[in-house]
């Protein structure tokens, strides 16, 4: 994003190196890489063909797949962090609907 033809950064450039699908080539900004062992991903909510922007969703996970065990994280616009050990480091494709959060047994982190 430009504004007076100068990039606006809005997030932290370790943040952006982070992102596993970035859309854009980030190495101006140094090496791609986990922030604190964890790749960052944005995700699309379950179901929905186009993005909104009064919505937004997000997966912490682990970088290596030895540290799988520590578990994946997500938030959403709602503000709400869950946590769930999926048993790998791959991520996940979409922030799923609130029934499945509960029925696969994602954990509310308050």
């Amino acid at each position: 994003m430009k504004s007076n033809g100068r990039e606006i950064r809005l997030i932290e450039p370790s943040v952006a190196l982070a992102d596993d699908r970035p859309l854009r080539d980030l190495t101006a900004l140094g090496t791609p890489g986990p922030k604190a062992g964890f790749k960052l991903r944005a995700l699309p909510h379950a179901g929905e063909s186009s993005l909104s922007p009064d919505r937004f969703a997000a997966s912490a996970f682990p970088a290596p797949i030895a540290e799988g065990r520590h578990g994946t994280y997500l938030i959403s616009e709602q503000n709400i962090i869950r946590k769930k050990v999926l048993g790998h480091a791959r991520g996940i494709e979409a922030h799923p609907p609130e029934a499945h959060l509960k029925a696969d047994n994602w954990e509310r982190i308050e």
